[in-house]
């Protein structure tokens, strides 16, 4: 579900302390239930604070500060054809999120920078017998600056109960590309969407506070199956890409990314504009990761050269 705002009377205003304590309604009940190593324990309330601006003719981390499980990256310059961008690989010590996680990732930009940030692996969701895990991203991109998100995909494991909140904040020049890719399961043991419940917001906002659109994502597979026609019928992986900007001519990328999505084998795939001309949303269905991934690939090599930026090129990990 895709929801714009026409004006600044429904702008969207997130207090510091809103945040980190974001909780959906229906799973107010569960943030109360115990967990073994209690609701504060190391590694609980994960916090990863980043920022980024251009020092000479690359970008550098002028700021980082982490508390377990995150720590906090190096910003490389790894990228053969585009040297000027700072990489980055968001790392938990830990082997995935678990029942009573709550993890704050936020992340600023500051005029005139160029980041690519992804995940060292996928991340894993473990079952929830108590309590949920729930986390929140803020990716705050100002003028001139361009973000790519891209994490590896996200899975949460059977009885897995998590919920996922990202507020996309660009200034009135900037790029966002951000992607997030759901897999169902581990489905090469034949578990397939046995989770309780996974909940995904994603907000987007002017940096005056302006809501651009709401996206938002509710599988709970023991209330409504999700194999069945109108919902995901038999795909286990789903994967979404905004792409934010200035960008003049929206509407040609449209044409450009379904054209390459029609084509592209092994997936089912649409790509549509969001409301209020602020960028344009493609979602993947696959079978398999491998094919998602590729497609997606191929969503940001040809944003990249529709920004006029240098060409996109696969990362090692």
């Amino acid at each position: 579900m895709i929801a714009a705002s026409p004006g600044p009377a429904a702008a969207l205003i997130l207090r510091d302390d809103q945040a980190d304590d974001w909780v959906p309604s229906e799973l107010v009940d569960a943030t109360a239930e115990a967990v073994p190593l209690g609701r504060d324990g190391v590694g609980k309330r994960g916090r990863l604070d980043l920022a980024f601006a251009p020092v000479g003719r690359t970008t550098r981390l002028v700021h980082g500060f982490a508390t377990a499980p995150f720590v906090v990256p190096r910003a490389l310059s790894v990228d053969p054809s585009w040297p000027e961008m700072a990489v980055g690989y968001l790392v938990m010590v830990t082997g995935g999120i678990v029942q009573g996680d709550r993890l704050a990732v936020r992340v600023e930009l500051r005029p005139g920078a160029a980041v690519h940030l992804t995940t060292q692996a996928a991340t894993r969701v473990y079952r929830a017998a108590r309590n949920c895990a729930i986390q929140t991203i803020e990716l705050t991109v100002d003028d001139d600056a361009y973000l790519e998100y891209w994490p590896d995909p996200l899975i949460p494991f059977a009885d897995a109960r998590f919920a996922q909140r990202a507020l996309l904040r660009v200034g009135p020049r900037a790029t966002i590309l951000a992607r997030e890719v759901l897999v169902g399961g581990r489905i090469a043991r034949g578990e397939r969407f046995q989770f309780q419940l996974y909940l995904a917001q994603t907000i987007a906002e002017s940096l005056a506070g302006q809501l651009l659109f709401r996206d938002a994502l509710r599988l709970a597979p023991s209330e409504a199956p999700l194999a069945r026609a109108g919902a995901l019928a038999d795909f286990a992986v789903l994967g979404t890409v905004y792409l934010l900007g200035p960008h003049a001519c929206w509407d040609e990328l449209v044409e450009t990314l379904d054209g390459a999505l029609r084509s592209a084998t092994d997936v089912l795939a649409g790509v549509t504009l969001l409301p209020a001309e602020a960028g344009v949303l493609a979602r993947v269905l696959g079978h398999q990761t491998t094919p998602v991934l590729a497609a997606l690939e191929g969503i940001r090599a040809r944003a990249r050269r529709s920004f006029g930026r240098p060409p996109a090129m696969p990362l090692r990990k």
